[in-house]
């Protein structure tokens, strides 16, 4: 019923203001929805929800971490300026993304950018395909 509910929601012209609250809810109320979440959150990404104000952006990064691992290629598919803001919402559920981006960075595909961003985020060192291509660039 739920998965039904937030797919009526999501086809609508006009996004309702209550969309991302009760997708929330929904996983918290019904943590074997999230792949089905995910593949909502995927769409909002492909509809740009953060040109759709702060109310949806910040419930899609909510709902993003709640979501975890599911959403969490989708995350690294955006586009560099809402991934940052995406890892300086919460520094601890940023971590476990971090995490998850490091051992699928090859797995994903991810753009350089992409993984240097992580890695910033992480406070880590560059990699060493980092200071590979950064050698590289210096020539």
């Amino acid at each position: 019923v739920l998965m039904q509910a937030i797919n009526e929601l999501l086809v609508q012209s006009e996004l309702p203001r209550l969309l991302l609250r009760v997708m929330i809810r929904s996983v918290d109320y019904q943590p074997q929805i999230k792949q089905f979440v995910a593949k909502a959150l995927e769409l909002l990404a492909e509809k740009q929800v953060w040109l759709m104000g702060d109310e949806f952006w910040q419930g899609f990064i909510v709902c993003a971490y709640k979501v975890s691992t599911p959403a969490y290629p989708i995350i690294l598919q955006l586009p560099l300026p809402q991934l940052q803001e995406v890892l300086n919402f919460n520094k601890a559920a940023a971590a476990k993304l971090v995490y998850y981006a490091r051992q699928n960075a090859q797995a994903l595909n991810l753009p350089q950018a992409t993984v240097e961003l992580i890695e910033t985020a992480a406070g880590a060192p560059p990699t060493k395909r980092q200071r590979t291509s950064s050698a590289a660039d210096a020539r």
